[in-house]
């Protein structure tokens, strides 16, 4: 099954998959079994998706995702035992529930202590789970770290950054109300431009522009040589050279901002979400260099979404033929 489309929301259901639709009801029950399994299947395709792009762009080789799957397949199976002991917890404290809110509608009173037991229950198993994910995390990452050469270092973590922009957009493209993402985020941005009296024009494209660049930075005028200090001043002093890198770098968004103003409103119109989509991944790629993770944490990045997804093992095994 293909999915085309996917979108949850708090008044219904609707998966789009292979030109059928199948809407739950907001009935405020579960959903039905069939409905369900849907939606699982649909998660496990996605999931499998996205460990095989990570694979594939790691760059690592056969013999050496034959060395990580042993630590793939124990970590996926000892967090799947932990889950099942979570999961028959949380079963208990509802039946638990259930039984109380039952009392209660009957005019009994209860005892608060049978339901703060039944909460510390699943509480403790999941700080378990967390703990025990912790675990198998560092140890996949060190496997990976000692597996790794310097290039395929490099590509694992191009290949993070890269993978979660596209699922970034990815649920951008596919939101269900179109004022959500970018379209709500930056559209009136781009609606301002469009708007704004011909005066005020280059204040407003100067605004604009800021959001998206990233900002020169300014010399330390102390640790400056008399020369540097003198050419410094024969430029228009430190407020003025300042100003000329900012307008360099916001060049290609002032322009931009001319080109969305001069558009039709039919252009415009056509255009407004794919462009709001393009510009509010370039401010978050923007705002992602001026706080640049490290390397180490784009390691655990991958190992988090990848090598720890649940679907991993299934993905391990067609890669490598097993």
């Amino acid at each position: 099954m293909r999915v085309s489309w996917l979108w949850l929301s708090g008044m219904g259901l609707v998966i789009w998959a292979a030109g059928a639709v199948v809407a739950a009801p907001p009935t405020g029950g579960p959903p039905p079994a069939s409905l369900s399994a849907s939606l699982d299947r649909v998660q496990n395709l996605l999931d499998e998706i996205k460990v095989h792009r990570a694979l594939i762009g790691s760059t690592l080789t056969p013999r050496q995702l034959a060395s990580l799957q042993k630590v793939v397949e124990q970590s996926a199976d000892a967090l799947r035992a932990q889950q099942a002991k979570n999961d028959q917890a949380e079963a208990a404290y509802a039946g638990a529930l259930a039984q109380i809110r039952a009392r209660l509608a009957a005019g009994q009173n209860v005892n608060r202590d049978t339901e703060t037991r039944y909460r510390q229950a699943v509480a403790a198993g999941q700080a378990k789970l967390r703990a025990l994910r912790d675990k198998w995390r560092d140890q996949l990452k060190t496997e990976l770290i000692s597996l790794a050469t310097p290039k395929q270092k490099l590509a694992i973590l191009s290949t993070t950054t890269a993978l979660a922009r596209l699922e970034r957009q990815t649920r951008w493209q596919t939101a269900g109300d179109p004022q959500e993402g970018p379209a709500g985020i930056l559209g009136e941005q781009l609606d301002e431009l469009r708007e704004v009296l011909p005066a005020d024009f280059p204040d407003q494209a100067r605004r604009f522009a800021r959001l998206f660049v990233r900002r020169p930075p300014l010399p330390n005028l102390n640790k400056l040589s008399p020369e540097e200090r003198a050419s410094l001043q024969k430029q228009g002093g430190l407020r003025v050279v300042y100003r000329r890198k900012m307008d360099a770098v916001m060049q290609p968004y002032l322009q931009l901002a001319d080109r969305v103003r001069r558009l039709t409103p039919n252009q415009y119109a056509g255009q407004r979400l794919a462009l709001s989509t393009a510009l509010l991944d370039a401010m978050l790629q923007s705002r992602s260099h001026r706080n640049e993770e490290s390397d180490d944490a784009r390691l655990t990045q991958f190992v988090e979404r990848y090598l720890l997804n649940p679907r991993a093992p299934v993905v391990f095994r067609e890669r490598l033929g097993r």
